[in-house]
């Protein structure tokens, strides 16, 4: 056996080992954090079989007409409500997973604009945040429809 041929059979059960570690690892998290994201099987196929669309947030949306999706099963992400139409389309949903939100980078008043112009939507943060105590104020106000998405795997 050469060198090369050695190299490749310790990297592959090099990685195997990380990969099975890594995924061992969150599932043991997923045990203790269960309670957190077993809210999250209300969705389970909740709009199977509809179309749904992710709206972005990057500067060249806001040159887009997005109205045509006022209708529809829509997701808007992080700084998405900062669009001039986010109070007309009205996502169902909103997506916030940036480190920047959670570091206070960005304010936490986010939660707090998003539902002034968009009333019934509903959030999902990043399950990492579920125990921060700068959320807390939001986790007990039943206004807020907050879920958890684990971004791990």
């Amino acid at each position: 056996m050469n060198y090369w041929d050695l190299k490749h059979k310790f990297d592959d059960c090099y990685f195997e080992a990380v990969n099975c570690a890594v995924k061992t690892y969150c599932y043991l998290k997923s045990i203790f954090r269960k309670n957190v994201l077993q809210k999250n099987s209300e969705f389970k196929n909740f709009h199977s079989g509809k179309r749904a669309f992710f709206i972005g947030n990057a500067p060249s949306l806001n040159s887009q007409n997005i109205i045509p999706l006022k209708d529809e099963i829509t997701f808007s992400v992080n700084r998405g409500f900062l669009h001039p139409d986010y109070s007309k389309i009205k996502p169902k949903y909103h997506i916030i997973i940036d480190g920047k939100f959670i570091t206070g980078e960005w304010d936490y008043n986010f939660l707090e604009k998003a539902k002034k112009l968009n009333p019934n939507v509903t959030f999902f943060l990043n399950s990492k945040w579920s125990n921060n105590k700068k959320l807390k104020q939001y986790l007990e106000d039943n206004e807020f429809k907050i879920y958890w998405v684990d971004l791990r795997l």
